[in-house]
């Protein structure tokens, strides 16, 4: 390849691969609905470090809380328990401590944080064991406070905030039975459990000829005939498809922006030999920078194919994703190799 042939395409790919990351940014705004809430999540977070520091455990709670909810920081979970500790909800603390322990590795200087709370919360932590009688139906169950207890949690220690409770106990055909418990910090409680007396059922009346007797009509032998109607719902949609569209975009993305940086480097050796390179010739320094930047102009090349298919194809699996519910008007592309563009379809 001649100097001057080779200097005119490295120009060429420079201005296409200069528009890369505007494309990337395009392809990727049109592919995704929200923005990331890290730094709405890490200003909240803030927050509520501070108003723990000035001794306010209940907006501190409130702001780790929203924070969490915005991103599940592990490190958030764990203010929450010490918030949540300094409010005497220790239940809920030793549930987010024990959440940290076991989500992050033992090395971590968080979880010898949340090992030395639980050292400290154990001692003052009520706990609550929910016994069923002998007597009691096996098909007895308990809720507290309105949340169920599976037949698992009888007979375990449970661990509780300090506070007044309702048990209450219950089963087929017997009302149903409550047990007031209250919980102090350190109390280790035990409840026995069964529901109340059995419930009379009422007699239904014996039916009546009058009411049982079945005159077949015409239009009763018509309607059971006939085709029930479908009455299933749609399918929800696999997500197979937007997952790897998204995997494309992203590819596609990452392509573009290497080939945006090889196109930066192709510059620099372009401006190189045009500094160091005239009709007569180059000296050394001209031609290194050309036997260089040829590599790198087959890189951003490359790059720049891949990124456009990649992000293309998942742009495209995006468009043409099937909607749910009833049929309308859809708007498709057409690429081909002779024309592109967008065409109205009813779907089937």
């Amino acid at each position: 390849m001649s100097l001057l042939r080779y200097r005119s395409c490295l120009r060429t790919c420079a201005l296409l691969l200069c528009a890369a990351p505007f494309a990337a940014s395009t392809l990727l705004a049109s592919a995704v609905q929200a923005q990331p809430v890290a730094a709405a999540s890490e200003a909240l977070f803030r927050a509520g470090r501070d108003a723990m520091q000035h001794g306010d455990p209940t907006t501190a709670c409130a702001k780790f809380r929203e924070s969490y909810r915005l991103e599940h920081a592990l490190g958030t979970l764990l203010n929450i328990g010490v918030c949540e500790e300094a409010l005497g909800e220790l239940g809920n603390a030793w549930q987010h401590y024990q959440e940290v322990i076991h989500a992050l590795p033992s090395d971590d200087e968080r979880v010898a944080i949340a090992n030395q709370h639980l050292i400290v919360l154990e001692p003052r932590l009520p706990r609550l064991i929910v016994h069923r009688s002998a007597n009691a139906p096996e098909d007895t169950h308990a809720s507290i406070g309105g949340v169920e207890l599976g037949t698992a949690s009888f007979d375990v220690a449970l661990p509780m905030d300090p506070g007044s409770y309702v048990i209450e106990a219950a089963s087929s055909g017997r009302a149903a039975r409550t047990y007031p418990v209250e919980l102090h910090e350190g109390d280790h409680a035990q409840v026995e459990i069964e529901p109340g007396e059995l419930v009379p059922q009422p007699e239904s009346p014996p039916p009546s000829a009058a009411t049982t007797a079945t005159v077949v009509t015409p239009e009763l032998t018509a309607r059971a005939t006939e085709r029930p109607a479908d009455t299933r719902s749609e399918q929800p949609l696999l997500t197979t498809r937007r997952t790897i569209a998204y995997v494309l975009l992203g590819a596609g993305a990452l392509s573009l922006l290497a080939a945006a940086v090889s196109s930066a480097l192709v510059i620099d050796r372009l401006n190189t030999v045009s500094d160091h390179c005239n009709g007569g010739g180059c000296d050394a320094s001209g031609l290194a920078a050309s036997e260089s930047g040829k590599p790198l102009y087959v890189v951003a090349l490359s790059a720049l194919g891949v990124g456009v298919a990649t992000a293309g194809t998942g742009t495209a699996l995006l468009l043409t994703e099937p909607k749910p519910g009833p049929r309308s008007l859809a708007l498709r592309p057409v690429l081909g190799p002779r024309a592109f563009g967008v065409s109205l379809r009813m779907p089937l």
